[in-house]
This record gives structure tokens, sequence and C-alpha cells, in this order.
């Protein structure tokens, strides 16, 4: 058997100490896990559908939110009206705009946190493109009637004749 030079040992030695060095850090991780040491999960970092399966309700701060959404149709035939611009004003101050889908539909949330009053401006912006010329209409709400809605507006908008431009 040949004898191995002091250099050829110390490399040995060396990427021996590496390998143990990479197991015991893999036996570290399987042993003790970054997750759960010291105790039960904290409720909002649980998967799965709040209120469900026993899963707690979610924080307070992802309560406050006030959530819109309906739809869009001409008063004269019914139909559901597609590219309508809304624009949401909350206290005087223009928050946030949106566009209704090809169903007329639309969906919006937003903070409660100092929300007096909300104002929703439905306005045509295409000039006619999707089947006619609609009249602005504005819809006041305050945030307790916003709470209070257990159904999706339903918007009516009059439509224009070519001589009311």
């Amino acid at each position: 058997m040949k004898k191995l030079s002091e250099k050829s040992r110390r490399l040995c030695r060396r990427a021996l100490r590496m390998f143990y060095r990479g197991v015991g850090a893999a036996v570290a991780f399987f042993l003790f896990p970054a997750c759960n040491l010291f105790g039960p999960r904290e409720p909002y970092a649980m998967y799965g559908m709040p209120g469900a399966y026993g899963m707690p309700d979610p924080p307070p701060y992802q309560q406050e939110y006030l959530v819109i959404n309906g739809c869009v149709s001409s008063k004269k035939t019914g139909e559901p009206v597609s590219g309508i611009g809304i624009w949401i004003i909350r206290n005087t101050i223009p928050y946030d705009s949106i566009l209704t889908d090809t169903d007329g539909q639309f969906n919006f949330s937003m903070q409660k946190n100092n929300t007096a009053a909300i104002a929703i401006v439905f306005t045509d912006i295409d000039g006619g493109e999707n089947g006619g010329l609609f009249k602005t209409h504005t819809v006041n709400l305050t945030v307790e009637e916003c709470e209070a809605l257990t159904e999706p507006l339903n918007i009516e908008l009059e439509e224009l004749e070519e001589a009311d431009e």
C-alpha cells in the first residue's frame, strides 16, 4: 500500500471535514425545521378559507374593506353595457377608476378608514362604440349604506339621442 504525502493527507482531511459539515447541516435542517419550533402557528399563518373547517376569521386589518359590485345596463333595452367608465370619489377626492367588463359587471374594494361619503360616477367614455351614448349617472352612498348592501348594485343608464350631444 502506498503512503500519501503530507499535502494529500491534508486535502483528504479537509474534504472529509467539509463533507461532515454538510452532513451536519442537513441533519440539523431536518431535526430543527425553521417553522413551528416553539409552539403552534399563529392563526393568520394557516392556509385555507377563513371560517371553514374550524379556521379563524381573518384578522381585523383584513376585514376593514368595503366591497361594491354590480351591473350597468341600458334603461331602454335592459342589455348590459360594456366599457362604461366608473370613477370612485371618496370624501370628494378621486380614489379609483375602473371599466365595466363585457357583461356590464364591475367590482371594486376600498379601505373603510376615514371614509364619510362615497360617490360613484358612471360615464360613457367610448363615444357610442359599445351600443350607444349614455347619460352620466352618479350614485352617492354613505359607509353604512355600503356595508348594508347585500346584493349587487343594478345601475340603469339613460341613452342619449344624437341630437342631445
